[in-house]
């Protein structure tokens, strides 16, 4: 069995409805080489080498990634530059790509309700003036050291994370980003949140959270959006109802490594 481009946007559009991107994103159809049917459908957080070569090795027509592969009008493509290499790559081997970025943040059963679910949150909520984060409560209030422990095991792989705050606050209200999400801050205090869980938080940052005194927990950028992965990959196959086989990518490195030093 096989589906056409246009069935295959659809159904991305209703798992995440374009409507939702926020206006600086380029969420959509990136690269279109014209296929008639579609077949086998690879889903990544992001397109780099790997990914491509996954695409290649599963026979995949199409990539739908988390992260856009162009955010702004490009005015050439050549193979010095990794866009221009990659977008080389990806019509040799006759693969589209379709990016589905904030709007899967926002939409119902997306980032970052998957997250706040893994967090064990209750009382989810979605702020009215920022779709892209949530807010929720914890079953038990805990201490923050507590939580930075549940966050590194659930997240983290238990590799470690940052934080500011007094280890002993008391913790009961998150307020959830994925990815890069510490300018909403303002948004988590003015709901009640007693930390804001997200990724790529500057020193200045931390510095203003603690002069705010709301806890601030960087759990990464790709860590927290990883998940895209399975859970856009079994919705969409879902939607497709086995009209095309879903695969989430195995092979996205994370291109932050940390250094412990020697023993």
């Amino acid at each position: 069995m096989s589906i056409t481009k246009e069935e295959l946007v659809r159904c991305i559009e209703t798992i995440a409805p374009k409507e939702l991107m926020e206006s600086w994103d380029n969420t959509g159809i990136q690269l279109d080489v014209g296929h008639r049917e579609i077949n086998r459908i690879l889903v990544c957080l992001d397109i780099c080498s790997e990914t491509i070569e996954e695409a290649i090795e599963e026979d995949c027509e199409y990539i739908i990634s988390h992260h856009p592969l162009m955010f702004s009008p490009i005015q050439r493509v050549s193979k010095e530059d990794a866009v221009g290499r990659y977008l080389i790559k990806l019509i040799r081997n006759n693969i589209s790509v379709y990016s589905s970025h904030t709007s899967f943040d926002s939409t119902a059963g997306g980032n970052n309700d998957f997250l706040a679910e893994k967090l064990g949150l209750r009382e989810v909520e979605i702020p009215e003036e920022e779709p892209v984060m949530r807010a929720g409560i914890l079953p038990e209030p805990v201490s923050l050291q507590s939580f930075c422990e549940r966050v590194d095991l659930e997240i983290m792989g238990g590799t470690g994370l940052r934080y500011c705050g007094k280890e002993e606050k008391e913790i009961s209200k998150v307020g959830i980003c994925t990815g890069a999400g510490a300018d909403l801050m303002d948004t988590a205090l003015s709901l009640g949140c007693d930390v804001l869980v997200t990724g790529d938080v500057k020193y200045h940052e931390f510095q203003r959270a603690e002069q705010l005194g709301i806890a601030l927990i960087d759990a990464g950028h790709y860590e927290t959006e990883i998940f895209f992965n399975e859970n856009m990959a079994e919705k969409l196959q879902q939607a497709l109802g086995g009209s095309a086989r879903v695969i989430p990518s195995k092979t996205q490195p994370n291109c932050l490594k940390k250094f412990a030093g020697m023993v």
